[in-house]
């Protein structure tokens, strides 16, 4: 499913995958490697949270957790944006953080 992400002006298309997305970069071409690890909404904002792949050609790789806002248009196209509020940025990923030492939680007592 190919779908166009916006970001401030800023086009971006989304190859999406099971596991691996491939957001690109319209205004110069360059992809992003992507993995969803989870979304969920908050306050009537859907929220996406992956972290970025390493690909071949990339020299200077360093893992991090990547959290945007997410959105469908009416033809179920989805679309990111950045968050540019520290204090959005803030309260999302402790919420994400939260869900995440649950679901672990969770994971471990079922295991026995």
């Amino acid at each position: 499913m190919a779908a166009a992400v916006q970001d401030k002006g800023l086009k971006k298309r989304v190859q999406e995958d099971d596991v691996l997305s491939v957001l690109t970069d319209e205004a110069n071409g360059r992809e992003y490697y992507v993995s969803m690890i989870d979304s969920f909404e908050f306050q009537k904002r859907e929220y996406a949270v992956m972290y970025n792949v390493r690909s071949e050609d990339d020299r200077r790789h360093e893992a991090e957790i990547v959290i945007m806002r997410a959105y469908r248009d009416k033809d179920g196209s989805r679309y990111f944006s950045s968050l540019r509020s520290r204090r959005e940025l803030a309260i999302v990923f402790e919420l994400f953080y939260q869900r995440y030492y649950n679901a672990k939680q969770e994971g471990e007592r079922n295991a026995f």
